[in-house]
């Protein structure tokens, strides 16, 4: 009968026990320095490129804001020649120059900023990787005044549809001057040209009375104007701000 004989497991001491734990040890903690450091330069490249992309969108808005201004200032140099026009005899008024000069003056330009990465900080919940800098406060100021220059802008929308398209364009323009001016609308607004001098039962006091109306509509568009040279000034500072709060070069 044969007799097996078990294999003598070689026991280790205190020592070993403690060098596989140190080696176990030393490995989780690297794994975790490891992980940290890779989190640390995610976190630190994640910031730059939402900074970048914010900084992108202002540089947008400040662009699209001056063209705005330029607009601004023609369409409030239409209004002046268009009032100055109104102070002389019905029969003494070119009617050719005075639908141009209409037209110019119902001109609305919507300011749309460029709010992708603000949506996108705000809805993905990212903003508060930016909770210990000036940039969450930085885009409530911002998004406040572009939420009051909406506000003014589209109260001399209604002005503009209530006392020139309504008021002036619908009762006095000829048919086929207003086609013209649906025409042209498409291509530019700066395009239209009356097809004739023939206004549809306009009256003196009826002149003088859009002269008054004329007054009361330049009075928003001078808001809107002064609001938008407010609102591009605000991108610029905001722009800078962010370069000053992260060390950035004018990328």
């Amino acid at each position: 009968m044969e007799v097996h004989h078990h294999p003598q497991v070689e026991k280790k001491n205190f020592k070993e026990y403690f060098l596989e734990f140190l080696m176990i040890f030393l490995a989780v903690t690297m794994g975790f320095f490891a992980e940290n450091i890779r989190e640390k330069f995610n976190y630190k490249e994640n910031i730059h490129q939402l900074t970048i992309s914010l900084m992108n969108d202002l540089k947008i808005d400040t662009a699209h804001l001056g063209v705005l201004l330029q607009r601004s200032n023609f369409k409030i140099k239409q209004i002046d020649s268009l009032y100055a026009i109104l102070q002389h005899p019905k029969d003494k008024i070119n009617n050719l120059d005075l639908q141009r000069l209409v037209v110019g003056a119902s001109l609305n330009f919507n300011f749309v900023p460029s709010n992708s990465t603000i949506n996108e900080l705000k809805s993905t919940g990212v903003l508060r990787l930016f909770s210990a800098t000036k940039i969450p406060k930085l885009i409530n100021s911002y998004e406040s005044i572009i939420s009051s220059t909406k506000i003014v802008a589209d109260i001399e929308f209604d002005y503009s549809r209530q006392y020139i398209e309504k008021e002036f364009i619908s009762k006095h323009f000829m048919p086929e001057n207003i086609f013209n001016y649906a025409d042209s609308a498409s291509i530019s607004s700066h395009s239209f040209i009356p097809i004739n001098n023939k206004l549809r039962n306009i009256t003196q006091d009826e002149l003088v009375q859009f002269s008054v109306d004329l007054v009361l509509y330049k009075i928003y568009a001078l808001y809107v104007r002064n609001f938008y040279e407010r609102d591009r000034q605000q991108a610029v500072d905001f722009i800078k701000d962010i370069q000053d709060e992260f060390k950035l070069s004018n990328e």
